[in-house]
């Protein structure tokens, strides 16, 4: 049971990261901004 809810948490927070950083080099891209962190 708390493995399955680890692992489900991990899940949501990896599919949540990659989401971010997807939205964030879109908005980069899409703003055309110089600026590279």
């Amino acid at each position: 049971m708390v493995m399955w809810v680890g692992r489900s948490i991990s899940l949501l927070l990896g599919a949540l990261l990659g989401v971010l950083l997807g939205v964030r080099s879109f908005i980069a891209d899409w703003g055309g901004g110089n600026r590279c962190e």
